[in-house]
């Protein structure tokens, strides 16, 4: 596998993240310099991470994580969406925090987890696919916030919520992919 698949396989994979992030950069209400990089990095390690895990579970999990990753990340990024829409929070930031963010980064991670397990057949070490990986996704996520954080204002309805139903529009994506 060469150098240009992987990075391709990071930016698809990158792609769930990198509309997270989008609504987080809406959600919040004036960000600052560190916030792009807290979300780049939840979501930039996380997929960098997954791959590897399921790289080394390969024989064991790869039927039941490949045919439910997308069920998952549904149930995960559906449910802090519907939260994230009803609750108003003044400053927004406490949208950066360690349990926020903990399942939106593996939500939007499994399906790089069920890469993972299909590696060992393409590649001899897992190193390089999951720091390209992770810095694909690290490096996107930040774009992301920023470029939210610039049109923001352009929406009439509350940011936060705006950021809730794209959460939710991803989640029903993610179902749609299972189902079908």
């Amino acid at each position: 596998m060469t150098l240009i698949e992987i990075f391709i396989i990071g930016v698809s994979l990158s792609c769930d993240a990198f509309a997270v992030a989008f609504s987080k950069g809406i959600s919040i209400n004036k960000v600052l310099f560190y916030h792009p990089l807290i979300v780049g990095f939840y979501f930039g390690l996380f997929q960098g991470v997954m791959p590897c895990l399921g790289y080394i579970f390969s024989s064991s999990l790869s039927i039941y994580l490949i045919r439910y990753s997308h069920l998952i990340g549904f149930i995960i990024i559906f449910i802090i969406g519907i939260n994230m829409y009803r609750e108003e929070t003044p400053e927004g930031n406490e949208l950066l925090d360690f349990k926020t963010m903990l399942p939106l980064a593996i939500g939007t991670s499994i399906d790089a987890l069920a890469v993972g397990l299909t590696l060992p057949f393409m590649v001899e070490s897992i190193l390089i696919p999951a720091l390209v990986i992770g810095t694909t996704t690290f490096i996107l996520s930040i774009l992301a916030v920023i470029f939210a954080s610039k049109i923001k204002d352009k929406i009439n309805s509350s940011p936060q919520k705006a950021g809730g139903l794209i959460l939710i529009l991803i989640a029903i994506k993610m179902l749609l992919e299972f189902l079908f």
